[in-house]
């Protein structure tokens, strides 16, 4: 069993914590298959949508202040995202009209192809805007994370200002940019995630759990009750002050209740 430790050797104890993490103690997740990327696919993705759908998806970039350099990799970019789209993606999910509209399309081959570029663009866009990142980090978000293709804009938008309310000093873009599936969280998720997020902040008072959930936000998504009445019972109150607490390192903090918890080491990104 593990023994208390005193205030002083505080940050001794998440390195200790570190070690036994990385001793195996905590089982870790299958390895991920590697995530193939716009460069990896390009050469396919033109032969398949052709230099048409390209000259559309630059025009798209142009026509939202891109020069033209830049838009040209964008164009690019933005079509072998809509190749590995039609390859992930739920079939007839983007045969709809994109948001915004084109106009009166038609049903054949060209149109849903012309269909799906125009809407993995304006996907973009509004990764871009809501995330203030560049287009080029929305693309490659949405690489990484297809399913994120499927989510209405409105929803996009929705979930960034939930998680801005409830963790008000982390940066939301880059943990959304690191974790996209967060964009596509339940509303069963959320609920569990704010109950999780209020055991912790009464838990560790002090703590900056901002900072720990912007490093490892599916935290929010389990159950932690017992990894946190562990950690209380090594780090207790009358030891580790919450004045102690906001001066530990975010980081530090998750391995410990990473290396006390069931669930160990995430397993979803």
């Amino acid at each position: 069993m593990l023994r208390k430790f005193s205030q002083s050797s505080f940050g001794d104890t998440g390195r200790t914590l570190y070690k036994r993490l990385l001793q195996g103690l905590v089982k870790e997740g299958p390895p991920r298959a590697e995530t193939p990327t716009a460069k990896k696919v390009a050469s396919k993705a033109l032969r398949q949508f052709g230099m048409t759908e390209l000259l559309r998806a630059r025009q798209f970039w142009v026509q939202r202040g891109a020069t033209e350099s830049e838009a040209e990799l964008l164009g690019t970019e933005t079509v072998a995202l809509a190749y590995r789209a039609q390859r992930v993606v739920r079939p007839g999910v983007l045969d709809y009209p994109p948001v915004g509209g084109v106009g009166t399309l038609s049903t054949n081959h060209e149109g849903r192809q012309q269909r799906m570029v125009r809407q993995c663009a304006e996907l973009v866009e509004v990764l871009t805007n809501v995330l203030a990142c560049s287009p080029r980090e929305g693309i490659k978000m949405a690489f990484a994370f297809p399913e994120v293709l499927e989510v209405d804009v409105q929803q996009v938008t929705r979930m960034v200002l939930w998680l801005r309310s409830s963790l008000p000093t982390a940066d939301i873009a880059r943990m959304v940019q690191e974790n996209p599936a967060l964009l596509v969280l339940t509303f069963e998720e959320q609920v569990q995630g704010m109950e999780t997020l209020k055991l912790l902040r009464e838990s560790l008072e002090g703590a900056p759990v901002d900072g720990m959930l912007q490093e490892d936000p599916w935290l929010m998504f389990e159950d932690l009750s017992d990894a946190l009445v562990q950690l209380r019972e090594l780090w207790p109150s009358s030891i580790v002050s919450p004045e102690a607490f906001s001066q530990s390192e975010p980081a530090e903090l998750v391995l410990a209740i990473r290396a006390l918890s069931p669930q160990g080491v995430p397993r979803r990104m």
